[in-house]
C-alpha cells in the first residue's frame, strides 16, 4: 500500500544563468524521481532539437541517497539520450559518501563520452565551473 507521503514530491527544478539547469532532489520517493525523470528527458530532449549543449546542477541533501528505483531511472534516461546530447553536468553532495556511491553508478551507466561530470560540495563552485565549461565549449565552436 502507498501512503500519501510516498506520493509527494519534493522535486524541485530552476535554471540559473538562462543555460544551467538545476534539479534539487532532496530524496527519492518514487514521485519525486519520477518528476525529476519527466523534467530531465524533456530537458535534454530540448536541447538534442535545438542541437545544444546540455548544461545541468543536480543538488543532493543526506535525503536522497540512492535508491534501485533512482539508479533505474537514471540509467533509463541515459539509455535514451546518451547517444544524442552533449552535455556538462555538475553534482552537489552533502555527504561524500553519497558523492562515492553517485560516482560509482555513473561509471556503471556509462554516456558514449559524451558527457562531462564533476562532483562538489559547494553549489557556488559547481555554477563557476559550468560558467568556465561553456566558455571553454563555446569557444572551440567554429567562427560564422
Amino acid at each position: 500500500m502507498t501512503t500519501s507521503q510516498e506520493q509527494i514530491s519534493s522535486f524541485e527544478f530552476r535554471t540559473i544563468d538562462g543555460f544551467i539547469d538545476v534539479y534539487v532532489i532532496p530524496d527519492t520517493r518514487r514521485a519525486t524521481i519520477d518528476e525529476w525523470y519527466e523534467v530531465a528527458l524533456s530537458r535534454r530532449l530540448e536541447a538534442i532539437e535545438r542541437g545544444e549543449h546540455y548544461y545541468s546542477l543536480y543538488e543532493t541533501t543526506e535525503g536522497a541517497f540512492p535508491s534501485p528505483y533512482a539508479i533505474s531511472r537514471a540509467k533509463d534516461l541515459t539509455r535514451q539520450v546518451a547517444s544524442k546530447i552533449e552535455e556538462s553536468s555538475a553534482m552537489v553532495f552533502s555527504q561524500s559518501i553519497v558523492m562515492t556511491l553517485v560516482r560509482g553508478l555513473l561509471n556503471r551507466i556509462g554516456s558514449n563520452n559524451r558527457a562531462t561530470s564533476r562532483f562538489f560540495n559547494d553549489v557556488d563552485e559547481a555554477v563557476a565551473w559550468l560558467r568556465e565549461e561553456r566558455a571553454r565549449i563555446e569557444a572551440k565552436k567554429p567562427m560564422g
